[in-house]
């Protein structure tokens, strides 16, 4: 993992409590901090994303993360609405809001583009693990290799039925 990767983890876990809001990384990059894997095994393919679950009371909530987020110097995305860059765009960082007022019947139809985004399994995936990333920083929460797997499935079965095809 790159030296920015890792400060956009950090940066992501310490405004999410800043804020009082609880945020777990549930993307491919969980594999570098996750206990469960041996260290024997293959080491896991790079990323330069982060993927986090954000859970928010409402909209409100998920702009005040996003705006804390812009003042630590990432800058949105214009194509990608739940997506933000660091200035060498070298890092992305994904923020899926998920409980109250913004995922009702497990999907968010987000604001701007009205993109729509099933986030089913998320509440139930996101019991995480605190993982300490680095000795003297704060424990990072970390979504199970299981419930990656679970969250992987889901998001293949919508892009699947997206795109109307059968199997």
């Amino acid at each position: 993992m790159t030296p920015e990767l890792f400060k956009a983890v950090v940066d992501v876990n310490a405004v999410g409590e800043e804020l009082g809001i609880r945020v777990v990384l549930v993307g491919a990059l969980m594999m570098e901090f996750t206990v469960e894997i041996r260290p024997d095994y293959p080491p896991p393919k790079r990323t330069n994303d982060a993927d986090f679950a954000a859970f928010v009371k409402d909209w409100a909530d998920f702009e005040r993360l996003r705006a804390a987020l812009e003042a630590k110097k990432y800058h949105r995305d214009p194509r990608v609405e739940h997506r933000l860059t660091n200035t060498e765009k070298t890092v992305l960082l994904d923020l899926i809001p998920v409980g109250g007022g913004v995922a009702e019947d497990g999907k968010i139809v987000w604001p701007e583009s009205k993109f729509e985004m099933t986030v089913i399994g998320f509440e139930e995936v996101c019991t995480a693990v605190a993982v300490e990333v680095r000795e003297g920083l704060p424990k990072v929460p970390v979504i199970t290799v299981p419930g990656f797997a679970l969250l992987k499935i889901v998001a293949f079965q919508d892009r699947f039925e997206e795109q109307n095809l059968k199997y």
